[in-house]
């Protein structure tokens, strides 16, 4: 699950890792959510440093009007990949918290083995992780694209909050800075 997905970079690196390393697990969805209308509300635990210079920090901040270019690439990769009659990639499109708890209730056999976060607000990230957990098994990774930046300071809080400070094992990727991931059980 890839939530905020914006032009669909993290979304089609996960799609396509999927294709390469499990060309014909056609069990694998790579679900991306998004309401493609930019921010919805920006809340008091999402004051930052900076903010002020931040042009993009603001309600519809960052919407991306492309969800049919989005789609149309996700229907072109099907046609390059082994069992692509299979879909394996899918958007989810609406305000999220509530896009993910419809997603959930309409598919109960959902298990997260992949939850990336490129939200950057405390409330749908804090909501969404909630939704999610109980769905999180031993080996499932949960990426945060915007832990511990001082201008988002949301998804930190949310991420406290959530899973604490000394259960999980907090990495970090070395080309990546930004990027921090957790696995369940480690």
């Amino acid at each position: 699950m890839d939530f905020g997905i914006y032009r669909g970079s993290s979304f089609f690196t996960w799609l396509q890792l999927s294709s390469i390393m499990e060309p014909y697990n056609h069990i694998r969805k790579i679900i991306g959510f998004d309401s493609f209308q930019g921010f919805s509300e920006i809340g008091i635990n999402d004051v930052g440093i900076n903010d002020a210079e931040l042009k993009v920090k603001r309600k519809g901040g960052m919407a991306y009007p492309g969800r049919s270019e989005i789609q149309n690439a996700i229907d072109l990769m099907d046609l390059n990949r082994p069992i692509g009659h299979v879909t394996k990639g899918r958007l989810v499109e609406g305000e999220l918290p509530k896009s993910c708890e419809n997603y959930l209730h309409e598919n109960p056999e959902t298990i997260v083995a992949l939850a990336n976060f490129g939200l950057g607000l405390y409330e749908p990230t804090l909501e969404i992780l909630k939704l999610i957990k109980p769905r999180l098994v031993k080996g499932s990774v949960v990426v945060m694209e915007d832990l511990c930046q001082h201008t988002w300071p949301g998804e930190t809080l949310a991420f406290f909050e959530i899973f604490g400070n000394s259960e999980y094992k907090l990495q970090r990727v070395p080309f990546c800075p930004h990027l921090s991931w957790i696995r369940i059980g480690d």
